[in-house]
């Protein structure tokens, strides 16, 4: 399933840290593994108005207020997208989803989308458990093979300064997940 799947990176930008956070923005960053192609990656804005009941930490607020200039920015940009929209970019199959790590973005999302979408996480939906994976896990595991597998913005050629954006953040985790899956290959085909 690895080898023959889309992949798919997941980052969120939050109004607070727990399931029941309202969510900002979503980050897709969609990738194959095994070619040099760059991830395809966008950012969808969700509307607030459309999240009645979801929550809003005044902590999580003020980290946000201590973000760089440009993050801060990208994270106020008014809502132009909707839930239906997201919908349809996750309905690719199959799909193999990454996301760190995992008790943070897909309960968050699936709590979001499961509303409408009540299939979310049964066997064929998108975010079915056994479909989604942590990258922190692949990256240790790379690692324990004598190669440092860790996020690197500059290495990725990244400019840092666009971090938080949830399709950058997406894109540099496809980019690392890439390198891991990579490592884990050729170890086991020499």
């Amino acid at each position: 399933m690895l080898d023959s799947a889309h992949h798919l990176v997941i980052d969120l930008e939050t109004f607070a840290l727990s399931q029941r956070a309202m969510v900002r923005s979503v980050g897709l960053a969609f990738f194959n593994p095994w070619t040099g192609a760059p991830p395809q990656s966008e950012r969808i804005v969700l509307d607030s108005s459309d999240q009645e009941g979801r929550e809003i930490d005044p902590q999580t607020m003020l980290w946000w207020m201590t973000r760089p200039e440009r993050a801060r920015r990208a994270f106020a940009v008014a809502g132009v997208s909707d839930r239906v929209y997201l919908k349809a970019r996750l309905s690719f199959a199959p799909l193999v989803v990454w996301c760190k790590p995992l008790h943070f973005d897909v309960p968050i999302l699936l709590d979001l989308l499961r509303s409408k979408w009540p299939s979310i996480d049964r066997d064929d939906g998108p975010l079915y458990r056994r479909r989604v994976h942590n990258a922190r896990t692949i990256y240790e595991a790379a690692s324990l093979l004598g190669e440092r597998v860790d996020e690197d913005p500059e290495r990725e050629g990244i400019d840092p300064s666009t971090l938080h954006d949830p399709s950058v953040d997406a894109e540099l985790t496809a980019l690392t997940v890439r390198r891991a899956l990579r490592i884990l290959r050729s170890a086991t085909t020499r």
